[in-house]
């Protein structure tokens, strides 16, 4: 099956393909295949579907960051060779990003030395394959990074308070969340907000601020009075927010903040990076 990028994702920079093997779509790794001669990336989509595998092509260097950013693959195979941006300024530029420290890599390319293998490993590359590569030399190597870089997965899932007096946006919010196997539960307005999460002790709030029971910078405020809660991750969804909230809102530690109307990709990545930071810290006492 093929998936059709949105727009968001650079006017069909991006092609992403699917085929199932008795799982769901999204428990199945995503892997981007970064390379700029259409035969090679047949060559290892074909390959990585045959194992299950989603794919997202991409066709130089100056994608990668983009890609990864708007779809999050869980491995890239990256050549070096590429006529806009090479595969080490590529790896170089993902480094530098906040969010692409991490990012598990293999380098596939026609054209290595020892140097520009030991290169590679130090921009964090974890393989280093040539062109051509030996047979099942690509599956293997894919499985044993994915099972080495595979972050460990949370059961039960993340409960997320989704809190907006407007039921359209309670709605929209929860579907993106739940479609990403969160467990998302509405709360209508901010006078609610505290009694919830002293009972149910949520992993992260999306908050919105005009609110016509009680505020969301109120909120915050009471809620940063909980033992529990000094620390809870919150992000701000909500529509053009004034110089002064902003600044009285990350005072009160608010993680991030998104505009309405939001890019769903965008709030995916925002979800995603305050929990794994929250994560990191631990949990708060009490």
């Amino acid at each position: 099956m093929v998936q059709a990028c949105t727009p968001a994702c650079g006017a069909g920079i991006f092609s992403v393909f699917n085929r199932g093997r008795g799982t769901s779509a999204a428990e199945m790794p995503l892997i981007l295949v970064v390379d700029d001669a259409e035969d090679v990336r047949l060559a290892l989509r074909q390959l990585l579907e045959g194992e299950g595998h989603r794919v997202i092509e991409a066709t130089d260097g100056d994608q990668v960051l983009p890609a990864v950013l708007t779809h999050w693959p869980d491995l890239i195979l990256l050549d070096l060779n590429m006529p806009k941006v090479t595969g080490f300024e590529a790896l170089e530029q993902l480094r530098r990003h906040p969010a692409g420290k991490d990012f598990p890599v293999i380098v596939v390319t026609a054209a290595g030395s020892p140097r520009d293998a030991q290169r590679a490993r130090e921009l964090g590359a974890k393989e280093y394959i040539g062109k051509p590569w030996a047979e099942g030399e690509i599956e293997i190597r894919v499985k044993w990074t994915l099972e080495s870089s595979q972050k460990p997965k949370r059961n039960p899932p993340e409960r997320i308070f989704v809190v907006d007096d407007e039921e359209h946006v309670r709605l929209a919010l929860m579907t993106t969340l739940q479609d990403a196997g969160y467990d998302a539960a509405p709360i209508n307005g901010g006078s609610e907000v505290v009694e919830a999460v002293i009972k149910m002790r949520p992993d992260l709030i999306l908050m919105d601020l005009l609110m016509p029971d009680l505020d969301g910078i109120e909120v915050i405020r009471r809620l940063r009075n909980i033992p529990t809660a000094m620390k809870l991750p919150i992000i701000v969804v909500t529509a053009a927010p004034s110089p002064e909230a902003i600044q009285e809102a990350r005072s009160l530690g608010v993680t991030s903040f998104v505009v309405k109307p939001w890019h769903v990709r965008d709030l995916e990545i925002r979800v995603r990076k305050a929990l794994d930071e929250a994560a990191a810290v631990g949990p708060a006492a009490g």
